[in-house]
């Protein structure tokens, strides 16, 4: 359900701009992983793999 705002010292707005995805940012951030991730390949559990992978999917929606 929704929040109830009142007497609370944080504003709606304000909890939107704290919630809010940055998704150019983070399409951003995660390139600059894609080479840690390619030297690191075969040491790298595959479910960090398929994490990040996951990630760059739902950034592209």
């Amino acid at each position: 359900g929704d929040l109830n705002w009142d007497g609370l010292p944080f504003t709606q707005e304000q909890f939107d701009t704290i919630t809010s995805i940055d998704k150019a940012a983070w399409t951003d951030e995660l390139k600059l992983h894609t080479e840690l991730f390619e030297r690191l390949e075969y040491h790298l559990p595959q479910e960090l793999a398929a994490s990040k992978a996951q990630l760059e999917k739902r950034l592209a929606e």
